[in-house]
């Protein structure tokens, strides 16, 4: 994402806060229209992003893309939900879909499935969109995958850091043996953090550990709940002649599973892949409380279902405020902007001659002098526009 002109070094920080809004004004919309009679599957999805909200409450005040990423996903499959189910307004809601996917996939690299599926959606569905669409569509996905494909190869000579596809051979070019090795410590950590690599990789012995640790997320455990809910209310349903699910939620779902194999494969922790996770889980349930609602729209039926909507997203919170009440309020953009810290330095100098500031304790340099590296490689050398850059203060 790139910086706002008003908070530069600070934007980061801005992401999840306001697209928590975001995603929190998207439940209100869905429980408007479930309550002024509009009980679809788009109406009730777009109602559940409650929990997403209250599953990602926990990261407010930080700077990771992981809840900008769910929130951009989630959203684009509620729009999607949308569009599949309302011809009339399939374009408008499409159109969203499909950039809120594009724009999900530059926030967190693991939700790449989403832009995917929706091309394959747009293409499934073209007739339904006029030329002035397509223009928008492409109009607007340019906007947004220009910008951040140039600042990757601006700041890495890489679009897809740490991933070397479609690398460029630069002067300031990060070494393919540096991205490589980021990419294999990721994939190892999100299954066994604190094991070397190649304790975890080419390996299934660190499953039953990482089944262990994943499923202390309630969040973890309400997908697993309601799927299996889900699954018991549909095929109940189903039984007692009340409907099956439509061909929307059979697409969403298709989504979900195959966002989420990719998740798994890549790097399996909850919060790479909350919009697959929260999908597989919530498309099913909003189908079956479609279905149900249709069938007995009554009162008691609506708030039976609202009920079990809020105690799930008050126990994700529960968790999520635990976790923020470990962190300093300075700390949160919301009430005043996070102050960076400060480490203490010493000046190296490598053997080729080069002379950089190591930090005394932690892996993190901060707003230490540049050039700073938190460990130093004897044979470390620059290039001369490295150097230049790396030397100025105001830009790091």
């Amino acid at each position: 994402m790139l910086e706002h002109p008003l908070a530069v070094g600070r934007s980061a920080f801005l992401a999840t806060t306001t697209l928590l809004f975001f995603a929190g004004w998207l439940a209100l919309d869905g429980l408007r229209e479930a309550v002024a009679g509009r009980r679809d599957l788009g109406a009730l999805l777009a109602a559940s992003s409650l929990l997403l909200v209250a599953a990602c409450a926990g990261q407010l005040g930080g700077h990771s893309p992981d809840a900008a990423g769910a929130v951009l996903g989630f959203t684009a499959l509620v729009a999607w939900a949308r569009a599949l189910e309302r011809e009339d307004r399939f374009a408008g809601h499409a159109t969203a879909a499909a950039l809120r996917s594009v724009l999900a996939f530059t926030a967190k690299l693991s939700y790449v499935v989403l832009p995917a599926a929706s091309a394959v959606l747009l293409l499934s569905h073209r007739r339904r969109l006029a030329r002035a669409a397509w223009q928008a569509l492409a109009g607007g996905a340019a906007a947004l995958l220009v910008p951040w494909v140039a600042t990757g190869y601006l700041a890495s000579g890489c679009p897809l850091f740490p991933s070397q596809v479609a690398c460029l051979h630069v002067p300031w070019t990060t070494p393919a043996s540096i991205g490589t090795e980021v990419s294999t410590l990721i994939r190892s950590w999100s299954r066994a953090p604190g094991l070397h690599p190649s304790q975890v990789l080419g390996r299934w012995d660190w499953l039953s550990g990482w089944i262990g640790f994943t499923l202390r997320s309630a969040a973890v455990r309400l997908v697993l709940a309601t799927l299996a809910a889900s699954a018991l209310a549909l095929g109940g349903l189903a039984a007692a002649g009340m409907g099956r699910p439509g061909r929307a939620a059979w697409s969403l779902r298709a989504v979900a599973a195959t966002g989420t194999a990719f998740w798994f494969s890549l790097a399996p922790t909850p919060r790479f892949g909350w919009a697959y996770l929260l999908a597989l889980a919530r498309v099913p349930a909003a189908q079956a409380a479609a279905l149900l609602l249709r069938r007995r729209p009554g009162r008691s039926t609506g708030d039976a279902l609202a009920l079990l909507l809020a105690g799930g997203g008050a126990w994700l919170l529960t968790e999520s405020l635990a976790w923020l009440g470990r962190v300093p309020s300075s700390a949160h953009p919301v009430l005043e902007w996070p102050a960076m810290p400060r480490v203490p330095t010493r000046d190296a100098q490598t053997l080729p001659g080069a002379r950089v500031q190591v930090p005394l304790s932690g892996d993190q340099c901060w707003t230490a002098p540049r050039p700073c590296t938190p460990y130093l490689d004897p044979g470390l050398s620059f290039e001369s526009i490295i150097l230049t850059y790396a030397a100025d203060p105001i830009h790091p």
